[in-house]
């Protein structure tokens, strides 16, 4: 499709450190894709121990792809929380009370999926945030938005 060719053609150049070209490539892919991003903050907590919220930077994404079906790689309801090693971190801010409970995948898949060809355009945008930004914290944050995004859809390949 069009919108592959193009993702490709900015890995090439990004590769190359053709930093514009690749970004004029990733915004036409994302403009064939018909998917339209927005990096905004929402005040959320990212620890069960956090008493207070603060902003965080999130990606709200919009598309006119339909999504690939989900497929659940194993039975089973999933946990919304991961274990550090000190303490507890969720994998997205919660905008509400921390209520740690199992949740069915399928009910969640309807309004997080993206198509495959949309997520490969989120992470090509990631791709050229790094290229177009120097290498400290604040670059990083931005990236995670975006792979969070697409960390979000359950029908990864």
């Amino acid at each position: 499709t069009p919108v592959q060719l193009y993702i490709e053609m900015g890995h090439v150049h990004s590769f190359y450190r053709e930093v514009d070209r690749a970004n004029a490539m990733f915004q036409k892919a994302q403009q064939l894709s018909g998917l339209h991003t927005e990096l905004t903050g929402v005040l959320g907590v990212r620890t069960e121990h956090q008493s207070f919220k603060t902003a965080q930077l999130t990606l709200v994404t919009k598309s006119v792809l339909p999504a690939e079906p989900f497929q659940e790689p194993q039975a089973g309801a999933r946990l919304r929380m991961i274990q550090s090693e000190d303490c507890n971190i969720l994998q997205r801010p919660s905008q509400r009370n921390l209520v740690f409970k199992e949740v069915d995948p399928s009910e969640e898949a309807a309004s997080n999926n993206l198509a495959h060809l949309d997520q490969s355009v989120l992470l090509s945008l990631c791709l050229n945030v790094r290229n177009n930004n120097p290498h400290h914290g604040l670059t990083g944050r931005e990236m995670l938005a975006y792979v969070e995004r697409v960390m979000l859809c359950t029908n990864l390949p």
